[in-house]
């Protein structure tokens, strides 16, 4: 690849294999992904001594974040989603609680309807696919 336009183009397809292989991997492969990635964050999130995370809602099979957010947020730490404010803008991050009000955002996916605004000192932030460099 030489060009940008060919590097775009090839980036857009493995994103897409790699989503593809994520959603056809099952629930059951799925939910051991989630089981491992929530045990290595259970091991280092309080060595942080965070008060404020940033999470994304779980979208096209990636980590479902809720279990442990729910957690840490009943341990004093406040959590905080993304929302898109603008299109190729910096995303806002809203405070969120399992009560809180939500509203569809950009693709249909929940976000906090009050405007609370917080910046998180930590983001679970979901990756479609690394290679061996990390």
């Amino acid at each position: 690849m030489k060009t940008w336009t060919e590097i775009r183009q090839w980036r857009k397809e493995q994103r897409g294999a790699l989503l593809k292989l994520r959603v056809d991997a099952g629930m059951a492969h799925r939910r051991r992904w989630n089981e491992n990635i929530e045990a290595h964050l259970r091991a280092m999130i309080p060595r942080l001594k965070i008060k404020t995370i940033g999470f994304y809602w779980p979208f096209k099979g990636e980590f479902d974040a809720r279990p442990l957010v729910h957690e840490l947020i009943a341990e004093g730490i406040t959590a905080a989603l993304p929302v898109v404010v603008q299109p190729k803008m910096p995303l806002e991050f809203r405070s969120w609680t399992p009560d809180s009000a939500m509203e569809a955002g950009v693709y249909g996916i929940p976000i906090p309807k009050e405007r609370a605004i917080v910046t998180p000192a930590l983001l679970l932030a979901p990756m479609v696919g690394f290679d061996t460099g990390g």
